[in-house]
């Protein structure tokens, strides 16, 4: 999901600043899923795009009279123009490490390593007037902390929810019961599971994962890091992951 919603964010980028966005990811009972996008401009942005400095004289489509939807925020109307595309698998290309989804939820991790990545994420979005990017899933969300649908099966997302850079998730009833299983850690070079008491060589780098809802929060000796954390310091080491689902995993550890 997020490579889709980045790829849409890029896109206006490109074209100006100043418009707005849209989307959705319908996911079905097998996991299939379909996506739609649309882009919304104001006049005096339509018109820049159809100049022919931007446009070079070619039809660009984009003109008030083929918009598919109008709407008016804060006074000003917006120009919609849609694009849809479907696909037939949804497990590759809507799961990785720092987000997934399911029929049964999603994770989100937005959260950033620095204040310069967060900056530059910031102004990203601030060139879009309004975000408004939904997720829609075959059973009721049971736990969320983004806003929800009346109905409880659409997830709901702004701009501003992206801004906090924080882990965002919705997920049903039905994945909360299955998830009994507590995340665990790999050693990114081997993808062998890290093991309580064993010794590993300076420069294990963690990777984290679940087995469903994925990892909210994880520790490496009382202090949060991030996936794909290197450790260098010789001694034992206590990793503390947690899941969404409110399973924990303790592991024990010695760089020798």
């Amino acid at each position: 999901m997020k490579k889709r919603l980045v790829c849409l964010l890029a896109i206006g980028a490109m074209l100006l600043s100043g418009c707005g966005m849209a989307g959705n990811i319908t996911v079905n009972e097998d996991g299939t899923y379909t996506t739609t996008s649309r882009m919304y401009y104001t006049e005096e942005e339509l018109a820049t795009l159809n100049s022919e400095e931007y446009s070079g004289g070619a039809d660009t489509g984009l003109t008030a009279d083929k918009a598919v939807e109008v709407v008016e925020k804060n006074g000003v109307k917006y120009y919609g123009f849609e694009d849809d595309e479907n696909a037939s698998t949804a497990s590759e290309s809507l799961e990785e490490e720092d987000y997934g989804i399911t029929p049964g939820g999603f994770f989100m991790d937005t959260t950033l390593a620095s204040d310069e990545d967060l900056e530059m994420a910031a102004s990203m979005y601030d060139m879009f007037d309004f975000m408004d990017i939904s997720i829609t899933f075959p059973e009721e969300m049971a736990v969320a902390n983004v806003n929800l649908s009346d109905d409880k099966k659409t997830v709901l997302l702004t701009k501003e929810d992206y801004k906090k850079f924080t882990k965002l998730y919705a997920f049903s009833e039905k994945t909360l019961d299955n998830d009994k299983k507590g995340p665990f850690a790999l050693n990114a070079n081997d993808q062998k599971k890290i093991k309580n008491n064993k010794k590993y060589k300076k420069g294990l780098v963690l990777q984290f994962a679940d087995n469903a809802t994925g990892i909210k929060t994880s520790k490496l000796d009382g202090k949060k890091v991030t996936n794909g954390v290197t450790v260098k310091k010789k001694g034992i080491h206590k990793l503390v992951l947690e899941d969404y689902a409110g399973n924990t995993s303790t592991i024990k550890f010695t760089i020798k």
